[in-house]
């Protein structure tokens, strides 16, 4: 079910996020530029305790220690093409244990993951200071367990 939050809404949802990480999950972020995804992924960073996450666009792929027993995979694949995307060595990060990992641009990698667990979260831009968030199913679930 569709959510409408203001930043503070994201930092909650963010830190109910990092409560639940144990390692391996995988999160595809969906929506246009601006829409933030890039400042979702900061505010999970925040809670891990990871210095400095910024949007990776340029090096498509940044890994974060956290102050946990696995490392932040931040992905952004918005420069790359659906036949880049399946090209990228994302494979040794993804559902692997060791990372958790935010990958923007969620559409371009979706096709590659079938039968795999992952989440997804959209967002779409309401106002300024607004944004609407839908988590997919499997997310609401994982997070009321």
């Amino acid at each position: 079910m569709p959510m409408v939050l203001e930043k503070a809404g994201l930092k909650k949802l963010a830190k109910k996020i990092v409560q639940r990480l144990k390692g391996g999950e995988v999160f595809l972020l969906f929506g246009d530029l601006g829409s933030g995804k890039t400042y979702f992924t900061q505010q999970i960073g925040y809670f891990l305790k990871a210095k400095r996450v910024k949007s990776p666009s340029f090096v498509i792929l940044e890994i974060h220690k956290t102050c946990k027993d696995f490392y932040l995979a931040h992905f952004d694949f918005y420069r790359l093409s659906k036949k880049q995307v399946g090209d990228f060595e994302w494979s040794d990060f993804l559902f692997s244990p060791q990372y958790v990992s935010f990958i923007e641009w969620g559409e371009k990698i979706e096709p590659y993951l079938k039968n795999k667990k992952y989440f997804k979260i959209d967002f779409k831009i309401v106002s300024l200071r607004k944004r609407q968030i839908a988590l997919s199913n499997n997310l609401e679930k994982w997070l009321k367990k």
